[in-house]
């Protein structure tokens, strides 16, 4: 089982589990135009984009294999 880390040594611009809020979160980094950071996906309003949905992850591990 691997064990959890530091979201500092995550891997940039793939997904990773993490853990923020007391939860598990699917999260990755983006860095756009005016956004740089971890998000969990992209925010509609109105059924207009408005932007990522951020999220601030303190520890990180690689997501399982997918089921065969």
């Amino acid at each position: 089982m691997t064990q959890w880390q530091p979201i500092e040594t995550a891997p940039k611009y793939q997904e990773v589990l993490g853990w923020a809020y007391g939860q598990y979160v699917l999260c990755w980094w983006v860095k756009g135009k005016d956004f740089e950071g971890w998000t969990t996906g992209w925010e509609t309003a109105g059924g207009y984009d408005v932007g990522y949905s951020p999220v601030s992850p303190t520890h990180w591990m690689p997501l399982p294999e997918e089921p065969q």
